[in-house]
């Protein structure tokens, strides 16, 4: 089974663009840009620093966390270079090479454990995260998600294993195409969504997507995502049609599970009524 990489989309941060700003318009051009062989939990990486802040390093292969890091080997060691040393050695560690050249430039970017994993062959899209947080607080935020995002979470809901940590709901979504000639596809996406917590860690799966008509035409039905034509043919669902409400559908259970990953993750106040 083929399995690919859909990295998630792009958020705009400023500190992340002052930051790409700086390291591109000043650091650059005194020569910060170090060529380094970068070790993580996952991966070994050639790639050039561009710039560091104290709990990111921004580099040629993307953006990583510090504390991701386990040691980092430069190429040549440059006086001019020892504030930046010191202030990454603080928590990784750092050797330095006697300038021979360390190896090609690699084409791989730094994975992020918050990557989600695509299979082509099964329309499964899967989002694993972490926070500080116990299993049972995790668990108790997941309900809570459900109870928000459906319209009725206890009909919704086929699997409630609190003991476990697991919870499986049916559950769809709207999700919106043009196409040719002004026309516009309002169309019904049915899902399975799985949550699976832990302490400290949960996991969000939408899978099994199948377009169950449109909003205004029940009629126009396309079936599961793995169907190469609608149910319905293409007289009435053209197959290019068909293919565009496909992407669509899955850019938007994407945004699902980031939507769900955003809300376990943010600070709940307390009301003490």
């Amino acid at each position: 089974m083929r399995t690919f990489k859909l990295n998630r989309f792009w958020v705009i941060n400023y500190r992340q663009v002052l930051v790409f700003i700086f390291s591109t318009l000043f650091l650059s051009q005194i020569g910060v840009c170090q060529k380094a062989k970068i070790i993580t939990d996952t991966q070994e990486l050639i790639t050039t620093i561009n710039a560091i802040t104290s709990t990111e390093l921004y580099t040629a292969s993307g953006n990583i966390e510090t504390n991701k890091i386990h040691r980092i080997f430069f190429e040549r060691r440059e006086d001019k270079f020892e504030s930046t040393y010191s202030k990454i050695s603080n928590n990784i560690i750092v050797e330095f090479g006697d300038g021979s050249d360390i190896g090609e430039l690699s084409n791989e970017k730094f994975k992020n454990e918050e990557e989600i994993t695509v299979s082509s062959e099964e329309n499964r899209f899967v989002l694993i995260d972490s926070i500080d947080l116990s299993k049972d607080e995790l668990y108790a935020r997941a309900k809570t998600y459900i109870a928000y995002s459906f319209k009725s979470a206890q009909d919704v809901i086929q699997l409630d294993d609190k003991d476990n940590g697991k919870i499986i709901a049916k559950g769809n979504f709207t999700s919106f195409t043009n196409q040719a000639f002004g026309m516009k596809y309002f169309s019904i996406i049915e899902f399975t969504f799985t949550i699976d917590v832990r302490d400290g860690k949960f996991r969000g799966i939408i899978e099994n997507l199948y377009q169950n008509g449109l909003t205004n035409d029940s009629g126009v039905k396309g079936g599961s995502f793995e169907n190469e034509k609608p149910v319905v043919g293409t007289l009435f669902f053209p197959k290019n049609y068909w293919v565009k409400v496909k992407e669509q559908g899955r850019i938007d259970a994407i945004k699902h599970l980031e939507d769900f990953s955003a809300y376990m993750k943010k600070k709940i106040d307390t009301d003490d009524f």
